[in-house]
């Protein structure tokens, strides 16, 4: 059976939080390093960091630091505990779908490029997806909206008919930026607080993305929308 046409016709889909649960792997990654290094990665300190690159995240958490070993303490750590990455249920359905639909699919995530690859390898998420933003295209990631455009470009279509599906501000204020509409998951990193971004739909599972449909306010930002976050 054919499915029927997805509402949108391109859907942009961060990784993490959203597609697959890694939160466990990421913030052990960070205390797992805090621990080595000496500074606070409590989950207060970690709560406005998703969604940015590691570069950032740890030139905030410990000023002091050497970016590069920081990193490869985390990625080391990442390396060897690779079982505490899940699918969310319906991730690789709901991809496979949209694109049976007839709809676009592509991956936009600030998670550096190698370790990118291996999760979509892992999960066999690739075929799903029609196109991946790698980090390194970028000059800028969420929530600067170059990731958004790079994509909407790749696949050819217009931000128009286009829906980003996040689970952090970041993710959102991407998509607004590029003048798409958003879906924040808040099954996802930050929970609730995505709706603090004002998404234009709000998702408790990947799956109800399938059944999202364009807004007649479409393009506004946070700052001028008048829309209330709906589930």
């Amino acid at each position: 059976m054919i499915p029927s046409p997805p509402a949108y016709r391109s859907y942009l889909f961060d990784l993490d939080g959203v597609l697959v649960d890694t939160r466990d792997w990421v913030r052990e990654a960070y205390r797992h390093t805090a621990a080595r290094f000496g500074f606070d990665a409590s989950d207060e300190a970690l709560s406005e960091l998703y969604g940015r690159p590691l570069l950032a995240c740890y030139a905030s958490l410990h000023t002091e630091g050497d970016p590069e070993a920081l990193i490869d303490c985390h990625r080391e750590f990442q390396r060897l505990n690779m079982n505490l990455q899940r699918l969310f249920p319906g991730a690789r359905e709901t991809l496979e779908e949209l694109k049976r639909g007839g709809g676009l699919t592509a991956l936009i995530s600030s998670r550096s490029g190698p370790s990118l690859r291996v999760t979509l390898e892992l999960f066999g998420l690739e075929r799903g997806l029609d196109l991946i933003i790698w980090p390194e295209e970028c000059a800028a990631h969420k929530p600067d909206p170059e990731p958004v455009h790079r994509a909407l470009q790749g696949l050819g279509t217009d931000s128009g008919s286009a829906l980003v599906i996040g689970d952090t501000p970041n993710d959102i204020r991407a998509g607004q930026a590029a003048g798409t509409d958003t879906a924040g998951a808040i099954y996802g990193f930050v929970g609730d607080a995505v709706a603090l971004a004002r998404p234009t739909h709000l998702i408790r599972d990947i799956r109800e993305v399938r059944d999202l449909h364009p807004d007649s306010s479409h393009g506004d930002t946070e700052e001028g929308s008048n829309l209330s976050p709906k589930f």
